[in-house]
């Protein structure tokens, strides 16, 4: 998997694309606030321990979103590793 041309900040991992209201396993969102999307890790910060991995499907909350840029015509959103819940693989 290819990365992103920068150092991400401490903590932070790059979800490719903007999130979707569903998860690729048919888990969706039910709340009235309607925050919560999922996304699949694109990058994770260099540096300390980790619990997700590129390639990881996680949940996070569209308020937890540090920004969102573009690299080759493709959306990235960022946000901290603490904030996102990562899906079990169904497998």
């Amino acid at each position: 998997m290819a990365s992103l041309p920068i150092f991400l900040p401490s903590g932070v991992i790059a979800i490719y694309g903007t999130g979707t209201t569903q998860s690729p396993s048919g888990i969706s969102n039910t709340s009235e606030k309607g925050k919560m999307r999922w996304g699949n890790v694109y990058q994770i910060w260099n540096g300390g321990e980790t619990f997700v991995y590129g390639g990881d499907n996680v949940m996070f909350n569209d308020d937890d979103v540090v920004c969102r840029l573009a690299y080759g015509n493709i959306p990235y959103t960022l946000v901290p590793a603490k904030l996102v819940t990562v899906q079990d693989n169904l497998s």
